[in-house]
């Protein structure tokens, strides 16, 4: 979303959606059909609005196959309300905040019954993830929030988040090579070729290793300013790119290598 009603606008979050169609449709990741992206943003005919992006999460639950997963990208602001995030759609009003933006704890709560074998979520937004202090924030809603996520995902194997930003930073926009993206954007999709490659030549490529490539391209870019944060459940590494041979063998031999859980800082 770069443009809205009573906000700031952005500059790069359209060129984002681009970025990561492409990342997606070249790389084939977490085997996401290339003819079945949708795409909202300034850009479009329909605009970003909440209606609009809910109605689309709606659409593609309905119409997918029962093998499909599911990925989620925003590009936007965020905001943390009551120790908790949302994503600021185009006509998020101030005034009537909660009931207008989108909850990301909903957001994951709506997919939950869902029987999906995988959701992926990537948000690129200020204050998207749990506070750096997770577990230490208590009297602020950051424990209730952290004790929910902790009961959506430990409950159900498959589902991921990557957050650009911890609950209490913002995500920043940079321009390299003459191209203006977001900052944990640009690092996310500058990953998967190289992650790509390790897994054409027979090495592991999963969601850890993924999450580790482009947390520390953020934190070069950002100097340490923003830290992308990883949640997820799985019994085991979850495969980035499920159409390659032998994914399955070298997942095995991994799982023991991770935990059930992980909140990195």
């Amino acid at each position: 979303v770069d443009a809205y009603d009573h906000y700031s606008p952005l500059r790069f979050c359209s060129a984002d959606v681009a970025m990561m169609t492409r990342c997606l449709r070249e790389t084939r990741a977490f085997g996401v059909p290339p003819d079945k992206i949708s795409q909202l943003s300034t850009d479009t005919r329909t605009p970003p609005t909440r209606e609009s992006i809910l109605g689309l999460v709606r659409q593609v639950l309905s119409t997918r196959q029962d093998d499909e997963g599911i990925f989620f990208y925003f590009a936007g602001h965020g905001k943390a309300h009551r120790g908790k995030p949302y994503l600021v759609t185009q006509d998020t009003r101030p005034s009537d905040f909660a009931d207008s933006a989108i909850a990301v704890e909903d957001l994951l709560a709506s997919l939950r019954d869902a029987t999906v074998p995988t959701r992926v979520f990537v948000l690129d937004s200020c204050h998207s993830g749990i506070h750096r202090d997770a577990g230490r924030q208590r009297g602020t809603g950051v424990d209730a929030f952290e004790r929910t996520l902790t009961q959506l995902f430990l409950q159900d194997e498959g589902s991921v988040v990557f957050s650009s930003a911890t609950l209490d930073e913002v995500a920043r926009e940079t321009i390299l090579n003459g191209e203006g993206h977001g900052v944990f954007t640009h690092a996310f999709a500058e990953s998967h070729p190289e992650q790509r490659r390790s897994a054409d030549s027979g090495q592991l490529a999963c969601v850890e290793t993924l999450y580790t490539r482009a947390r520390g391209l953020t934190l070069e870019l950002s100097r340490s300013t923003q830290h992308p944060r990883l949640l997820y459940a799985a019994g085991d590494p979850i495969p980035l790119f499920p159409d390659i041979p032998d994914t399955a063998e070298l997942v095995q031999r991994a799982s023991g290598d991770f935990m059930s859980m992980t909140i990195e800082n």
